[in-house]
């Protein structure tokens, strides 16, 4: 059986913890908190996607060239491509696991205009979609773990990755509970952190681990939109960047 190490336990690295364990797979999923206090219980706008109720004239391709664009056609077409073309199916994935999507009278899920999309096609659970997701992805993580599929080990800050021959083969974290170093080796070790936002002088989060594993990535995202005052950081909520009467508004 595949062991698979994540470190992070937000959206990205439950997403994946339980994608894994559907593959009967061996997941160790890591963090210095439990989930219901990461980052990814305060999205509150939304996910992207075309799905079967779209607007008129909307399209996975209209999707695939906004995102695109968004990112100034930096980001990689065929990762973009990848990611629009399997929304609807996540969508799909999510409603299945029990996420509380907010819906039409018809049944469907709605969907909203936000930042950097021509069309509405932003799927969200009123105005706590991370909170819903993540109560829906921990419910299904902890099936998995009396399954014995998943292992949680929670107290753990990332130290450092292990590296043998050229290749990673775990990685090395410091355990609250110990006050000593801890090694976990695995075949596979997917960083679901976060945290790049530590790199950037505008930022609003104060924690991400991991970050300077990755520190030779070329690029990184972050909202350009933040504001920085004397007592706090604040950031424009996506939904005066949807649409282009939202946009006038933001500037009026």
């Amino acid at each position: 059986m595949k062991r698979v190490l994540i470190i992070g336990s937000g959206i990205a690295g439950l997403s994946c913890a339980v994608s894994c364990a559907e593959k009967n797979m061996e997941v160790t999923l890591v963090s210095p908190f439990p989930s219901e206090r990461a980052q990814s219980v305060l999205a509150a706008g939304g996910i992207n996607a075309v799905t079967a109720q779209h607007e008129p004239g909307d399209s996975i391709a209209r999707h695939i060239e906004d995102t695109l664009n968004g990112g100034c056609r930096i980001a990689g077409e065929k990762a973009v491509t990848g990611l629009c073309e399997s929304a609807p199916d996540i969508i799909k994935w999510l409603e299945k696991l029990g996420t509380v999507f907010t819906t039409e009278p018809d049944g469907s899920v709605s969907k909203r205009a936000f930042g950097g999309q021509s069309f509405k096609r932003t799927c969200y659970c009123g105005a706590s979609t991370g909170k819903q997701i993540v109560t829906a992805l921990v419910m299904e993580a902890r099936r998995y773990e009396g399954m014995g599929r998943i292992k949680r080990r929670l107290w753990m800050d990332f130290y450092s990755a292990l590296i043998k021959e050229g290749a990673c083969c775990g990685a090395v974290f410091y355990n609250e509970a110990t006050g000593a170093p801890e090694a976990i080796k695995a075949d596979s070790v997917v960083i679901a952190t976060g945290g790049q936002n530590a790199l950037h002088p505008m930022r609003r989060l104060r924690r991400g681990q991991a970050v300077h594993a990755g520190r030779r990535a070329e690029k990184s995202r972050v909202h350009p939109v933040s504001s920085h005052h004397d007592r706090d950081r604040s950031e424009a909520d996506a939904d005066l960047r949807g649409g282009k009467r939202r946009r006038r508004q933001a500037v009026l």
